[in-house]
């Protein structure tokens, strides 16, 4: 789909990895859409995506082609808007085997291209663009401290710095920190998330300006002056006054309205009334309807429409417009019958077959490989270790959940592959031994998570942090605690504060009360579980019960709460 209708431009909020409302879960599925290929043959989104890099569009197709060229994608296939559009409003523009979306890697390219590139720049950054055969710059490693958009961090001892990676330490200082106010107004308009598929600050942010009660006078003026096609500079801001309502600042809910009306990226602020909940709000929406209509042509409604997804649905009801444009949507994408998939299922097909599946590559591959895991069967280390089977990445989907499968079994080859000088065997290995190595495992875990860490690889450095804490590694404490405070990627600091849980139980408690005042919610549920048992601590877990901005933690401080009042 073209990036300004894409989940991961206005609506990416709902999509599978989106930052609001409930978090995905590995097993989570996009809906099987109706979809066609850019020959016109006709397909199914799950037939497609299978183990595999795809656009997923609506649209662009030349754009579409250039990105799948120049990032060795499988497949560019084109769904309909209104052929299965609940599903498709869960869907995600850039889809993978290891589900994760794209964000922008050079402001030069259709924003399309970029997001692709930009995935990959932090996902495989040993992947090589085709059309230079060059490397690609693996984004967020730099020493000089840049994020995908290119923000420079600054020390994360410092005030600024902190409040720009999202810490629970920026909040407790903001009271008494010189210059918070402008700080704060910078976060918002830069927009400092590393990675804004997945990293959130919306809820954060918010509370900070609820917490100093700032006037919105600056973001006013940034959404009025930036007049850029590409609406991602004005989303978060767009977000955080969607949700200052909620916490009694009814002047954001004007600005938002007024900019919904008339503002350039009108239909980004549409999403962010919906997925924040401020559709509940008369001030923001009654009436909302008709003067949004009324200021709009058919053909900017149409690219704005999705079918049945919010607010259209309710649109629908009282529009004639917004009635006829998705009547004929849904005529001219009519998706047609859908064909009966005749495959068996993968439980039901034997080893041999299997076996087959894998070494003739497809979407059927990584199914097959996990299947063969499940079952032990051994021949799962040979296929790792085959660097044919590899895509261009150098990876091969499948393997990890196959040998995860395996458990213990796999640990002794797994052990000769992190010395094998292949990274990818190497990145096998580590796995493994941070799932089920023992502690004279420790050493190979220590040096996996110092090489990540210096080298900004936060994704790569989740995987030996939450090894080193389930073997209670304390040698690893400061390395932890390094990561924990340095990193640019706020979702990873969850792992990280698992290490520290069981690495330096003493020693995590201090970061499990910051961690109260993150801005990723599963950070906050987990500090609620460990967090000691002090005044300070009972009262923030009462606030956070109650708090309209962190529905996501309040089982997790009502759940502690009621613990430290039977615990004797």
């Amino acid at each position: 789909m073209p990036f300004s209708e894409s989940g991961a431009a206005p609506g990416r909020q709902r999509g599978p990895l989106g930052g609001r409302g409930g978090r995905p879960r590995r097993g989570d599925r996009v809906g099987d859409l109706a979809c066609e290929r850019l020959d016109g043959s006709r397909t199914r989104s799950h037939a497609e995506l299978r183990g595999a890099w795809a656009v997923l569009g609506d649209g662009a197709e030349d754009a579409f082609e250039v990105a799948r060229r120049r990032w060795l994608l499988s497949h560019t296939i084109r769904a309909s808007r209104c052929a299965s559009v609940e599903d498709l409003s869960r869907a995600h523009s850039i889809s993978s085997s290891d589900g994760v979306n794209a964000s922008d890697r050079s402001r030069d390219a259709h924003p399309l291209e970029r997001r692709v590139g930009g995935v990959i720049d932090r996902r495989h950054p040993h992947l090589k663009d085709t059309t230079d055969r060059t490397p690609i710059r693996s984004l967020g490693a730099s020493t000089t401290g840049y994020c995908m958009s290119m923000i420079e961090y600054d020390s994360p001892v410092s005030f600024r710095g902190q409040l720009q990676r999202g810490r629970g330490a920026a909040v407790h200082r903001t009271s008494t920190a010189p210059g918070a106010a402008d700080t704060v107004y910078e976060c918002v308009i830069t927009d400092t998330r590393w990675d804004r598929q997945v990293d959130q600050r919306d809820s954060y942010l918010a509370g900070l300006i609820a917490r100093l009660d700032l006037p919105l006078a600056p973001i006013q003026q940034h959404l009025l002056t930036y007049d850029g096609e590409d609406a991602e500079p004005v989303e978060l801001a767009l977000q955080v006054l969607a949700l200052l309502p909620m916490v009694g600042r009814l002047d954001a809910a004007a600005v938002l309205r007024g900019y919904a009306i008339d503002g350039p990226h009108w239909s980004t602020a549409l999403e962010a009334i919906v997925d924040s909940g401020a559709m509940k709000l008369p001030t923001i929406w009654d009436g909302l309807a008709d003067d949004i209509i009324a200021n709009r042509d058919d053909a900017q409604l149409a690219q704005a429409i999705w079918c049945d997804t919010e607010p259209w649905t309710t649109f629908a009801q009282s529009q004639p417009r917004v009635r006829r444009i998705i009547d004929e949507l849904r005529a001219s994408r009519s998706p047609g019958p859908a064909r009966r998939d005749t495959r068996p299922e993968i439980v039901a097909i034997d080893n041999e077959d299997l076996i087959g599946l894998v070494a003739a590559g497809g979407f059927e591959q990584p199914r097959a490989l996990e299947e063969l895991g499940r079952r032990g069967d051994r021949i799962v280390f040979d296929f790792a270790e085959d660097s044919g089977l590899r895509n261009a990445a150098g990876w091969l989907p499948g393997i990890p959940q196959a040998l995860h499968h395996l458990g213990p079994d796999a640990l002794p080859r797994a052990r000769t592959w992190i010395g094998s000088g292949d990274d990818t065997l190497v990145a096998f290995g580590e796995r493994v031994v941070a799932e089920v190595g023992d502690r004279g495992d420790a050493p190979v875990l220590l040096a996996a998570l110092h090489r990540t860490v210096v080298a900004g690889e936060w994704c790569a450095a989740e995987v030996p942090a939450r090894g080193l804490g389930r073997l209670g590694i304390h040698e690893a404490a400061s390395e932890l605690m390094a990561a924990w405070e340095g990193t640019v990627h706020s979702l990873a600091r969850e792992a990280f504060l698992d290490g520290l849980r069981g690495c330096a139980p003493h020693e995590a408690e201090a970061v499990m009360v910051e961690g109260l005042d993150d801005c990723e919610p599963t950070v906050q549920q987990r500090a609620c579980e460990a967090a000691p048992d002090t005044a300070a601590v009972r009262s923030r877990l009462r606030e956070l019960t109650a708090d309209p901005l962190a529905p996501e933690v309040h089982e997790a401080a009502n759940t502690k709460l009621q613990f430290l009042a039977i615990d004797p």
